[in-house]
């Protein structure tokens, strides 16, 4: 299974905006050895959305956007939060590689702003660890979810 990723070119722009990035999962899913668990990690969580388009797709914690091209292309709309204060610069790197249905916010996982029942997919990956309310995270995600949503999360190797 192939995977479309951040172009590497894009992602330097975002690691020199931001050095903590390399530290999180940037790099990571470019570099051997570690490339390989990464992806195979991602890789099985995508095996879950099972082929389908989704029409909104929530990605808690989406970082520096390496994995938005592959989420966004199953999805009509794709939206991603996070808490960093890049988001800007990863919509125009995103943009600029034609992924343009794309809304990202800067926003915590414990007050998701949107609406009750919203989404037919949400993506958390990696991410919950970073939470200290992680139960008031998971009850934000059920409030948004609609009824048999998919719901994947996951934790670091």
């Amino acid at each position: 299974m192939q995977i479309k990723l951040i172009s590497k070119n894009n992602l330097q722009k975002l690691i020199q905006a931001d050095p903590n990035q390399r530290d999180f999962t940037t790099e990571k899913y470019y570099k051997f050895p570690l490339k390989y668990l990464y992806l195979k990690k991602i890789k099985l969580a995508i095996k879950l959305l099972n082929n389908k388009k989704y029409n909104k797709l929530l990605d808690i914690g989406f970082g520096g956007g390496v994995i938005t091209p592959e989420l966004a292309s199953r999805c009509e709309q794709y939206f991603g939060i996070d808490v960093h204060e890049h988001i800007d610069l990863i919509k125009n790197i995103l943009k600029n590689q034609n992924i343009n249905n794309i809304n990202l916010k800067k926003s915590s996982a414990t007050t998701l702003p949107f609406e009750n029942n919203y989404f037919d997919c949400i993506w958390c990956m990696s991410t919950l660890e970073f939470i200290k309310d992680s139960e008031k995270a998971i009850a934000e995600i059920k409030r948004v979810a609609q009824d048999n949503a998919t719901i994947i999360i996951g934790f670091p190797l």
